[in-house]
């Protein structure tokens, strides 16, 4: 079956570049839909234009989700936002104590809300660019583990130059101005004189 085919609209649209190599690599056209069903994203830079009805979308897609009891679950045993509930769906929302909301909101929580909102529709493939940067070692450590731990089994894929984080990885690919230097396992790269070691040393 053919779907809408992915267009590269410009030497800089390298992002609809990678999706338009891997579509061709299986011989197929993949919807964008699909494709953003598919994926979730968590970035370092999130922004909230304040938190309208608890939350404007959940995910990717941008669309309401009714989130499963084991995900609830997964969400408020780490340490994300909190869950309310909307009209019938799960929305991820932060709330102080005594559901007083919190409007000006910290770079922290800006990215635990965007993980929350990514995680909730346990998307195949998790694209995580330096989405846990604002949060300080000892709860960034919690996220991770958290996360990782619920994620088995799918693709996750993280974006950091951290040693803490690049540490936990199965499977570690080092990129230098967008060039493919060299991966492997943490012990296979270990062994490796190069500058990448020194994204290595905590």
């Amino acid at each position: 079956m053919k779907y809408q085919i992915v267009l590269q609209h410009s030497e800089e649209d390298c992002g609809a570049a990678c999706i338009a190599t891997i579509a061709k690599y299986y011989k197929r056209d993949f919807a964008i839909a699909r494709v953003r069903e598919a994926v979730g994203t968590g970035a370092q830079g999130t922004t909230l234009v304040g938190l309208r009805r608890g939350a404007e979308s959940l995910g990717f897609h941008a669309r309401q989700v009714k989130a499963t009891p084991q995900l609830i679950n997964q969400l408020q045993e780490a340490p994300l936002p909190a869950i309310i509930h909307w009209k019938g769906y799960h929305w991820v929302v932060l709330y102080g104590q005594k559901g007083k909301k919190y409007v000006n909101i910290s770079g922290g929580q800006k990215q635990r809300l965007a993980l929350a909102r990514a995680i909730v529709t346990e998307p195949p493939i998790l694209i995580l660019d330096e989405s846990t940067s604002a949060l300080d070692p000892v709860l960034e450590a919690q996220v991770l583990d958290k996360l990782l731990f619920h994620r088995q089994g799918k693709t996750t894929i993280i974006i950091s130059h951290r040693s803490r984080v690049i540490l936990r990885a199965d499977l570690i690919v080092y990129l230098d101005k967008g060039h493919l230097k060299l991966q492997g396992t943490l012990d296979q790269i270990q062994v490796i004189s190069g500058e990448h070691l020194d994204f290595l040393n905590p």
